[in-house]
This record gives C-alpha cells, sequence and structure tokens, in this order.
C-alpha cells in the first residue's frame, strides 16, 4: 500500500505534464538502499538500473530510471584470433577453445614449411600428461581435441594445464582451463 501510495504522492509532486525526451546513459548501478525519501518512505535495492534522470522538489528528490536487460551473447575476437581465416603462410598457434572448459577443447595450429612438430599438454609442475602429435607434419592447418584425459585414458583433474607446442624453431606455451 506504502509503493502505491508513493507513486501517487511522486506524480502529484511533479504536477507538471510528462513528455518522452530520448535519453542516453552509458553507465550502470548498483546501490543498497535504505536511506530515509522522507519520515515515512524508505528505498530498498536497485540492481543493474540504468538510471536517466534526478527528480526533486522541495521535500524529496528521487532518482528515475528504466530497468534494461544486458545480456552477452558473443564476443567478437580479432581477425588473429581466428584459426578459421588463416593461412598457413606462418607457422602458429591459436587460443584453444573452449578455455575453460568442461569436457573437451581444441586446439589450432598452422605451419608453413614441413617439419616435426609436439603437441603436448603438461600439469602445472610441468609434468606431460598427453602427448597429442609428436611426428613430422606438412603445412597446413591442423586442428586436435583434447578431452581431458592422460596417456592412459584416465580423466584428469580440474585444473590449469600447459599446451606446449613445438614446431620447428617457433615454441609456444598456453594455459588450459579444465572446469567441470
Amino acid at each position: 500500500m506504502k509503493a502505491i501510495t508513493f507513486a501517487t504522492l511522486l506524480l502529484l509532486l511533479v504536477g507538471a505534464p510528462v513528455w518522452a525526451q530520448p535519453y542516453r546513459c552509458d553507465w550502470q548501478v548498483v546501490a543498497i538502499g535504505g536511506g530515509e525519501l522522507n519520515g515515512n518512505y524508505r528505498g530498498l535495492v536497485t540492481i543493474g538500473q540504468t538510471v536517466t534522470g534526478i527528480m526533486s522538489g522541495d521535500n524529496i528528490m528521487g532518482l528515475i530510471g528504466f530497468w534494461q536487460p544486458e545480456g552477452v551473447t558473443g564476443i567478437e575476437e580479432p581477425d588473429q584470433f581466428r584459426w578459421e581465416n588463416a593461412s598457413f603462410q606462418e607457422t602458429r598457434l591459436y587460443p584453444p577453445m573452449p578455455n575453460p572448459f568442461a569436457r573437451t577443447t581444441r586446439i589450432c595450429y598452422t605451419l608453413h614449411i614441413q617439419t616435426p612438430t609436439l603437441v603436448q599438454i603438461c600439469d602445472i609442475s610441468g609434468r606431460v600428461v598427453r602427448t597429442l602429435v609428436n611426428s613430422v607434419q606438412r603445412p597446413g592447418k591442423y586442428a586436435l581435441h583434447w578431452d581431458a584425459k592422460d596417456n592412459s585414458g584416465r580423466t584428469v583433474a580440474n585444473g590449469i594445464y600447459l599446451c606446449r607446442f613445438s614446431a620447428g624453431e617457433y615454441r609456444r606455451n598456453l594455459k588450459l582451463v579444465l572446469q567441470r
């Protein structure tokens, strides 16, 4: 009942005609209320509300705004990280996808010359957990899948692992996070 009375009170205090106006505000509010608006009303909790203006009078001040969903649907990656667009004019290891992962992750790389190639998964202490590739490979694009198992076929524990990549003179280590 107090909420309805408060909303009516706010409308009566404004007393002027209200018109829709375009407004852009690029910041979000996370606030825990409880401060006194006046002797009888309290502001409670506001999370994720875009504040679009301040309404004030002799005895009252209020922040007004509108709720909006803020969902992340994807992150655009720069082309330098996209294995699908890669040509094999250079030897390169690309970031694993997904990372962190729960069951399997894809490790992609390109080779520009025929060269001995070694791809290993190591635990944080440097011990080799799994060898994915240990052979001479031709120039091209390659994609491997690590299923979070060791060389014996046992499932490894959650944690941080390193993908150790070596192809000719090119060497690189990438962090993998297994999180079930």
